[in-house]
């Protein structure tokens, strides 16, 4: 049997990482064979890459060329050994992290940074996309409370509304994507997303 492929994308400082960890061991609980990984990184030459990414000032058609070499890397070696295995892969963000903040935020265009991740992904395309949105001061807010705060975090207050407004609109464009609420407490958060995967699994 094939497995899922499940996504969770958002800004930054909306809390994605901490709904994929209560997820994962829901899932886990439940006896799923569930694989977590996250990007930029989930294999070890994706790591080292986003080791570039988040510590280099680099321009905008280089970090989506290495974004799209990451996520080539952990799809291949990682993502889609678990498909095959039957498993649930949860990703802390996607495709879609760079079609909204290299297509739509840097302005290098939609369709362009497209075209360079079809050859990443091939086939392998999400069954469902969960968009965590929250106001984007609040967002930041809960950046500057944080210790490990990277490159793509000090982005500017207009950056950061142009990758909400991106994400906001891919869910009206795309398939299989639902927006969540992140503006609330956790477990309620995590209620909300598990709504969207059980019919899945």
């Amino acid at each position: 049997m094939k497995g899922k492929l499940i996504c969770i994308v958002g800004g930054d400082g909306v809390g994605k990482t901490s709904v994929i960890e209560k997820v994962y061991e829901i899932l886990t609980k439940k006896g799923l064979v569930v694989t977590k990984t996250r990007e930029p990184g989930g294999v070890e030459s994706a790591e080292k890459i986003r080791d570039i990414i988040l510590n280099y000032n680099i321009d905008g058609i280089t970090e989506a060329l290495l974004f799209a070499g990451a996520r080539r890397e952990n799809v291949v070696n990682n993502i889609k050994p678990a498909l095959k295995r039957g498993e649930i892969v949860l990703t802390d963000r996607y495709l879609h992290c760079s079609l909204v903040y290299q297509g739509i935020a840097r302005g290098l265009g939609y369709e362009k940074v497209l075209e360079i991740n079809r050859l990443a992904i091939e086939d392998c395309i999400p069954d469902l996309t969960i968009v965590l949105d929250m106001d984007t001061s609040k967002a930041i807010k809960r950046l500057s409370d944080r210790n490990d705060i990277n490159r793509l975090d000090k982005e500017t207050l207009e950056f950061k509304e142009k990758v909400r407004n991106g994400y906001l609109s891919l869910a009206n464009k795309m398939s299989n994507i639902v927006v969540i609420n992140s503006d609330k407490k956790l477990e309620d958060v995590v209620e909300d997303v598990m709504k969207k995967i059980t019919p899945l699994i």
